[in-house]
């Protein structure tokens, strides 16, 4: 009898993810605790529309934001899924964000059937 540890892959896609991207058209300054809030009609989406808002993480989602490819921590970055990104500088001293930074935010999430694809 064999028994089944853990399943690798599903036969339907289960792992949802939506992509926004953003090119930052003005070096953008955030001092010490301040942040900077930029809305969603900064944004598109994965098929170059303009985003009006953001997707839901729900229980099981979680946002990660890449800054001219760089992942940054969760504890710089608050997504109100209605309208906004803020930027926050929880540090010791300013931070600029250059003109021309492309900027990726990615929500991952598991869909109805709670099993994770491994491609």
């Amino acid at each position: 009898m064999a028994i089944k540890l853990f399943q690798l892959a599903s036969t339907s896609s289960s792992i949802l993810d939506t992509n926004y991207f953003t090119t930052v058209t003005a070096s953008t300054p955030i001092a010490v605790n301040a942040s900077a809030t930029w809305s969603a009609a900064r944004w598109s989406t994965g098929s170059g529309a303009t985003a009006t808002g953001f997707a839901s993480p729900g229980v099981d989602g979680k946002y990660q934001m890449f800054i001219n490819g760089v992942l940054q921590q969760s504890t710089n970055v608050t997504v109100v899924t209605d309208s906004s990104v803020h930027f926050v500088n929880n540090g010791t001293a300013t931070y600029t964000i250059a003109s021309g930074t492309p900027i990726t935010l990615t929500l991952g999430k598991l869909g109805s059937t709670g099993k994770v694809v491994v491609p």
